[in-house]
């Protein structure tokens, strides 16, 4: 609920309400402490989030991080794995028994 909706909700329980000047300041009290109350609950709530997304974003970055690690270690073996001329030569040098 967006802060504009409940700020018109309040000036509407203001103006409902019989103007006699104990109840609107009692009102006005207590719609001060719900707004602080609200203002206080996104305070923690956006801390809350903001950990939440850093602790998400740093997991991210680590997947990341280790798939690309992993990519690396993949393409290096790829590199310098069997070629088949090198292969080829190894079998023809040592003969097929020895070299599968």
């Amino acid at each position: 609920m967006p802060l504009t909706d409940q700020a018109v909700i309040m000036v509407m329980i203001c103006r409902k309400l019989v103007v006699g000047n104990t109840t609107i300041m009692r009102m006005a009290g207590s719609l001060l402490r719900m707004a602080m109350m609200v203002v206080t609950t996104r305070v923690l709530v956006s801390r809350y989030m903001s950990v939440v997304l850093a602790r998400t974003r740093s997991l991210q970055r680590m997947q990341t991080r280790m798939a690309q690690e992993g990519r690396g270690a993949m393409q290096e073996k790829q590199q310098t794995g069997c070629k088949k001329t090198h292969c080829q030569f190894d079998k023809e040098k040592f003969g097929p028994n020895l070299i599968p």
